[in-house]
């Protein structure tokens, strides 16, 4: 019959091996592959979606017709809509008209000689004024009658001043927009017609009330 101390070294004794059996199965349970927290063994742990060959092959099963409609799927292409090769735009844009003068009198298309709304193109102490051809000016001496003011013209006088034209005994301003029109309560709003054709140039108005 054993002491009370002989009893007490065998139950620790017998923990210590309980222990140490314990231990040596765990990490014989790891070398070996255990089953993880999900129920699955090491080698099943990353196979929770399907891997490359996995959908390789998927494409490979699938029906004729769909895999035909995969082959014949327009491919994307550029702005042009070829194969990325870009089309043009549309036409290409006019081009501008001469740049606007210092008095901002901007001319939407270039005149031949000079051009008489704005006044350039001719030397000093001379003006430009239109002549019987469209988007034609001429060069004659410096006048000083005003808007308004009778006049009679020839085919080298006017009387009338710069950006003024003798029309019908009258002088009468030129313009090609609305700003052109210096006297208040006028507009840019009849086309100067030479033999009854259009100048390209054109009167100033009253205003439509």
């Amino acid at each position: 019959m054993c002491t009370r101390g002989e009893h007490h070294g065998k139950t620790v004794g017998g923990r210590a091996m309980r222990g140490l059996l314990i231990v040596a199965l765990a990490v014989l349970a790891c070398r070996t592959g255990g089953p993880n927290a999900q129920g699955r063994t090491d080698g099943e742990a990353f196979s929770d979606g399907p891997g490359p060959e996995s959908v390789l092959s998927r494409g490979s099963n699938m029906p004729d017709a769909a895999a035909a409609q995969m082959d014949t799927a327009p491919a994307l292409t550029g702005a042009g809509g070829s194969g990325g090769a870009p089309t043009d735009a549309g036409p290409p844009l006019p081009e501008a008209g001469p740049p606007p003068t210092a008095t901002g009198c901007a001319p939407p298309e270039e005149s031949a000689v000079c051009d008489p709304v704005c006044d350039t193109g001719c030397p000093a102490l001379s003006r430009c004024n239109v002549t019987g051809e469209p988007r034609t000016g001429r060069c004659i001496g410096i006048w000083i009658s005003g808007e308004g003011d009778l006049c009679l013209k020839t085919d080298v006088t006017d009387p009338c001043a710069a950006h003024l034209t003798c029309v019908e005994g009258a002088c009468r301003r030129l313009c090609y927009r609305d700003a052109d029109c210096a006297s208040p309560g006028t507009c840019c709003g009849q086309d100067l017609l030479l033999e009854g054709q259009p100048s390209g140039y054109k009167l100033c108005v009253s205003c439509p009330s």
